[in-house]
């Protein structure tokens, strides 16, 4: 019955369904021993022509975008999609200005999806599967993401 949860808690978000997810805050205040579900590499995104540089975790199947990650200054995408997701982040304070001119990530931040946080890092709509690469490697999140469902 484990290992049939523990699939479920792999393959659900991938399809949306977050319902069996613990939030951070949980596992924080548990001080959880990591198993392998939770140990993932740190994932960075990085625009460097505009001095942006991001770096996240998985963390109990949410991917959290970790405090002091810059983003852009501004919304530059379409209008709609993850817009009023960046603007809100912006009047929470959860992104502030920084001195680089740029935004950065007062806290650890949750979002629904590695393309809802490469979008917002970005400031214009991102496929996250592809922007997010481990660190120090030449392997993407959707790659590093495939190479875990096949290691079970």
């Amino acid at each position: 019955m484990a290992f049939f949860m523990e699939q479920l808690r792999t393959i659900l978000p991938v399809l949306g369904f977050d319902y069996l997810r613990s939030s951070v805050t949980e596992v924080k205040e548990q001080n959880m021993i990591p198993t392998r579900a939770t140990e993932t590499p740190i994932f960075t995104f990085a625009i460097p022509t505009k001095g942006i540089k991001a770096q996240a975790k998985e963390i109990e199947g949410q991917f959290v975008v970790l405090a002091g990650s810059s983003a852009r200054a501004r919304w530059e995408g379409a209008a709609g999609g993850y817009e009023s997701l960046y603007e809100q982040l912006c009047a929470s304070e959860t992104l502030i200005k920084s001195e680089s001119g740029q935004r950065t990530f007062a806290v650890d931040t949750v979002f629904s999806s590695p393309s809802a946080a490469a979008a917002v890092v970005a400031g214009r709509s991102a496929n996250g599967r592809k922007s997010w690469v481990v660190e120090g490697k030449a392997l993407t999140y959707g790659a590093w993401q495939e190479q875990q469902l096949n290691d079970e």
